[in-house]
């Protein structure tokens, strides 16, 4: 065998992986004579989004294309990107689930296509429950549903835009989160829970009535005194502690939040109602709104199946390492709509 064909021989016996990258890395013509080779196929692919960014705005990364191309071929449906995250280059409404978000899958040249369901892939922190609320009718409406896919995370309200899915499929490092409303807090900086307001009401009746508890079983202990006497001496110690806490609780804040809270609740009982019975959709929603004190609560697969959202499921076996890579490869990424090709840049996703 001539040295050339043992060359050959032993380059077929390469992964093609490490092949396409020894030609990649190789600048010199197989002649040595420093000429440039042409760039290889796969260097030349480009790829844009529907929506953002355009080709005129930015391309999306070459391994989440291909990874996003790789899921519509198993779920066998196109799939639409929402991606958005705080810690991006990306400045603007393209980092918040707000009105602009919503009108940009809905303008006539964006929208995905009609009565067809789709994926709809999220990586958002969150933004607007009534927003979020819009864009799921829409999708129901306009598509006829679709699947909502979670590699890494759709908190707040995109946690509300995945209760309209037909199907919530959240990968081994995806989660939800939480349903109270968050504002911005003058006093602390940052943002604070609607929670914090409300439940401070029921925290300071908590704590009087511990307060009256303890101070009769006391009272009874050491002055053996009948119960009927005892009332009014306990009752006057919890209220002096009590008021001064009920004094300084704003009705009027408390009231609001009150407010945003229950219609945050029942934007989700209502997107729930598609796949529950109404008694479920409201503890669900309720659960979501009121029964978790941290707004970055992890909420996987598990924990939602635990309070019954019957639509979550993990990811099928063929589906699994495609999200577990963009898991990875979306962060700090905005991208908006449909993965395709950028002109002149190779196959479309």
């Amino acid at each position: 065998m001539t040295p050339s064909e043992k060359r050959k021989e032993k380059e077929s016996k390469q992964p093609a992986g490490v092949a396409a990258a020894t030609e990649r890395m190789s600048p010199l013509s197989a002649e040595g004579q420093g000429e440039a080779k042409p760039a290889s196929p796969e260097a030349q692919r480009r790829f844009s989004a529907s929506i953002f960014p355009r080709p005129d705005e930015g391309e999306v990364p070459l391994e989440v294309a291909d990874n996003v191309k790789a899921l519509e071929d198993v779920m066998g449906m196109e799939v639409w990107l929402l991606v958005q995250a705080v810690h991006s280059d990306t400045e603007g409404h393209h980092n918040m689930l707000g009105e602009l978000t919503r009108a940009e899958f809905i303008d006539a040249r964006n929208r995905p296509p009609k009565d067809k369901p789709i994926a709809l892939l999220i990586d958002s922190p969150g933004g607007r429950a009534d927003q979020a609320y819009r864009l799921a009718k829409f999708l129901r409406r306009h598509c006829g549903g679709f699947v909502a896919v979670i590699p890494r995370q759709a908190k707040s309200a995109a946690t509300m835009l995945t209760l309209g899915a037909d199907e919530i499929v959240i990968g081994d490092f995806g989660e939800l989160g939480p349903l109270d409303s968050q504002f911005p807090d003058p006093e602390y900086g940052g943002l604070s829970s609607a929670l914090d307001e409300t439940l401070a009401l029921y925290r300071i009746h908590s704590f009087a009535l511990e307060a009256f508890s303890r101070t009769m079983d006391v009272m009874q202990e050491s002055l053996q005194m009948k119960t009927s006497e005892l009332i009014p001496f306990a009752t006057s110690f919890a209220l002096g502690i009590a008021r001064p806490l009920l004094e300084d609780l704003d009705t009027v804040h408390y009231t609001f939040y009150s407010r945003v809270l229950r219609n945050t609740e029942e934007y989700a009982s209502r997107l729930l109602r598609h796949h529950h019975d109404q008694e479920k959709a409201n503890d669900i929603a309720f659960h979501l709104v009121e029964n978790y004190f941290d707004h970055g609560f992890v909420i996987d697969v598990e924990e939602a199946r635990g309070f019954g959202l019957e639509t979550v499921r993990g990811p099928k076996q063929k589906e699994a390492p495609m999200l577990d890579a963009l898991a990875t490869q979306l962060d700090g990424l905005c991208i908006f709509g449909r993965v395709e090709k950028t002109p002149g840049g190779g196959r479309s996703a």
